[in-house]
């Protein structure tokens, strides 16, 4: 009776609060590092950041400094965090991506102020739908892509705090149903979904804006100058995870070899499938490769790269492992030589991280549709960011999901043809 009761009730309890102190220490370890860099610049910067438009490419390190932005970051992600506390939601993979993601995004777009608009336009859809918030959490987490859109309507085009929260309250409550419709069309082929969803949104909201005769100013905020410390904070990060993972799985790879053999397409929860010691083993071991990917192209680590790199970081928990992402990595470096474009570029850099998101078609389909995958999203993030003004933070994420659902859509009208 008593082994019945630990298995059922106790285990999952004390296993879950495990995960969630480590994900707690992480967060604030990186907040305690932005603390004592700020060099009593913290409110200031801070101040900066939350008043600033925020759309792409608004890199808070640049913007403010190193230890405001990531102090912005850590608590952009606490806020997550603690919303999961609060309705009892466990540490799963969806989680973990979607707090290491809200983490990452908080260096470049997202900030303390305008991710509540969203979760509260979320909040409002649960209400009307009649369910609980805990339902739409990830939607509500994810979603704070549209961040921009709060800030850019309050200080961007100066209509002001109520009219940015109204905005963002109408964003909010839309993205549920869109990014559930938009999955049908990739069928899991585009990890970053809510990113295909939000780009729909920001074109509204950004033709919206235009109607008023307001212009959507290009943001280029990007710094280079704190390159070395932050290789070397995001080489010890990982490394930190990778040490985490391997003791978690008592010093082996058991597991671990399972979580690659999987395609990755949503939704594909590793910490379910392989446990929390391969899954973080595995977190650890992607963002490396991003960043080894970061020095050998001599791209700058900044704001939006540590962003991708947090991004992958966190989606190692829910699709990405070394098999699927490597052949897009690779689609996206070739096609920079194919179309004159430096690897070390700002949007190539971005491409080749946050282009991962279309990791689960190099083991659907084969490494070569990953690579042409790669070469393919290169072209397209390049030219949809425009048309959305920077407001949807996942630009990487909208243009993976055109690219997925021609893909899948092409495959399987060959699919039929051969039949």
């Amino acid at each position: 009776m008593v082994r019945k009761l630990w298995h059922q009730s106790l285990a999952p309890l004390v296993l879950n609060q495990w995960r969630s102190l480590v994900i707690l220490a992480l967060l604030l370890a990186l907040l305690t590092v932005g603390l004592v860099i700020s060099n009593g610049e913290l409110l200031s910067g801070l101040l900066l950041i939350v008043t600033n438009p925020s759309q792409l490419i608004s890199d808070y390190v640049e913007l403010a400094g190193p230890g405001p932005a990531l102090v912005n970051a850590a608590l952009v992600a606490l806020v997550g965090f603690f919303l999961l506390v609060l309705l009892k939601v466990d540490i799963t993979g969806p989680t973990v991506a979607a707090l290491f993601l809200m983490l990452g995004f908080g260096l470049f777009g997202k900030n303390i102020l305008n991710i509540w608009p969203i979760i509260a336009g979320v909040w409002l859809y649960a209400r009307a739908e009649g369910v609980g918030m805990r339902k739409y959490i990830l939607p509500a987490l994810f979603g704070t892509s549209l961040g921009p859109v709060v800030s850019m309507t309050t200080f961007g085009v100066g209509f002001g705090i109520p009219s940015g929260a109204l905005i963002g309250l109408a964003a909010g409550f839309v993205l549920p149903p869109i990014a559930s419709h938009l999955l049908r069309n990739h069928q899991g082929h585009n990890l970053y979904n809510l990113g295909f969803a939000a780009g729909f949104i920001g074109i509204f909201m950004a033709a919206f804006l235009r109607g008023f005769d307001k212009q959507i100013v290009a943001a280029f905020l990007w710094n280079t100058h704190h390159t070395p410390f932050f290789t070397w904070l995001m080489l010890v990060f990982c490394l930190v995870l990778t040490l985490i993972g391997l003791a978690c799985n008592r010093w082996r790879l058991t597991g671990y070899r399972e979580l690659m053999a999987h395609p990755g397409t949503l939704v594909t929860d590793f910490i379910t499938l392989a446990g929390f010691g391969p899954a973080m083993l595995n977190m650890g071991v992607v963002g490396l490769i991003g960043l080894a990917y970061l020095v050998a192209v001599g791209g700058a680590v900044n704001g939006p790269t540590m962003g991708g790199l947090f991004t992958m970081i966190g989606f190692a928990a829910f699709g990405k492992h070394p098999r699927n992402i490597l052949p897009v990595m690779f689609g996206v470096w070739l096609g920079t030589f194919i179309f004159h474009w430096s690897p070390s570029a700002p949007g190539a850099l971005l491409a080749a991280l946050f282009g991962t998101t279309l990791a689960p078609l190099s083991m659907q389909f084969g490494w070569p549709i990953g690579i042409a995958a790669g070469m393919i999203h290169l072209m397209v993030v390049h030219n949809v960011g425009v048309v959305q003004g920077g407001l949807n933070l996942y630009n990487n994420g909208f243009s993976g999901g055109l690219v997925a659902t021609a893909i899948v859509a092409v495959h399987r009208g060959l699919r039929r043809d051969e039949k």
